[in-house]
């Protein structure tokens, strides 16, 4: 199943979440290593995304802007990734 397709079907079922999940650990990813692109890319998600979604994306990227790290970031929004992908990123 192609990803258009798959981003197709979940959003016919009501079920944007995985997808915006999917592309906040793009982002998270491609900011490895590097801090100010991290938060570069959590601005631009957020901003592409409505709320509350880029809400919590604001959240996370002000803790880390903060100092937090990122595990620690993520653990204090919840709901944002599922406990399973926090405890890998961790």
């Amino acid at each position: 199943m192609g990803l258009s397709l798959l981003q197709t079907v979940l959003f016919a079922f009501n079920r944007p979440e995985p997808i915006r999940q999917a592309s906040l650990l793009m982002v998270l990813a491609s900011g490895i290593g590097n801090g100010d692109a991290l938060i570069n890319g959590l601005r631009s998600h957020a901003a592409e995304c409505g709320s509350p979604w880029s809400d919590r994306v604001n959240a996370l990227r002000i803790l880390l802007e903060q100092g937090l790290p990122l595990s620690t970031a993520l653990r204090n929004n919840v709901g944002l990734l599922p406990e399973t992908v926090i405890s890998a990123i961790r």
